[in-house]
Parts: structure tokens; C-alpha cells; sequence
């Protein structure tokens, strides 16, 4: 790993132990920018992220309405040095959040 890569990486661990309510946000608002890309190539209308990863996957549960009306439900990366999402079901049983 390179050493800025490190160091930045260090920085934003301190950071997050210091306040964790403003990592929480971080981490949502990567994700979201994820779902936005997603959606937005996929024709989805983005709807929001969960903030917690209950799996310790790297991915937050997300969620977009596909043009026939359904939910779509993604997995989208939060980390700072991650991107991307996987879709993971499309019913129209799931509740939007």
C-alpha cells in the first residue's frame, strides 16, 4: 500500500473514532452516492440507504423503484475507497423507506 494511501486511510480511522455519529454519515453518504450512480445507469429512481451494515459486508442495504413501480433492492459499497452496487431482489412486496 502506498503511504499516502496508508496515512489516508489512518486519518480517516482517527476520525472515525472520534466521532462516530459523523462516520455513520460519511458511510451513508457514500453509499448513496453509489446508489445514485447505480440508479441513474440502471433508469431506477434512487430511494435511500440503511445506515448500518449488519453483515460487516462493506456494502449497505439500499433500495430503488424500477420504472414498473417495484422496489429494487442493492447492496452499495459505503467505504471510502469503495464504489459500486449489486442488485440483490426485485419485489414489489418490499416496503420503500
Amino acid at each position: 500500500m502506498k503511504p499516502l494511501t496508508t496515512l489516508a486511510i489512518l486519518s480517516f480511522a482517527g476520525f472515525c473514532a472520534i466521532g462516530l455519529s459523523s462516520c455513520a454519515k460519511i458511510f451513508v453518504g457514500n453509499a448513496e452516492k453509489n446508489l445514485q450512480k447505480y440508479a441513474q445507469r440502471a433508469g431506477y429512481t434512487p430511494i435511500g440507504c440503511t445506515n448500518i451494515d449488519s453483515d460487516q459486508d462493506g456494502y449497505l442495504s439500499c433500495d430503488a423503484k424500477h420504472p414498473d413501480g417495484q422496489t429494487v433492492a442493492l447492496d452499495c459499497a459505503y467505504k471510502p475507497f469503495d464504489s459500486g452496487c449489486k442488485e440483490i431482489e426485485r419485489t414489489k412486496f418490499r416496503r420503500a423507506r
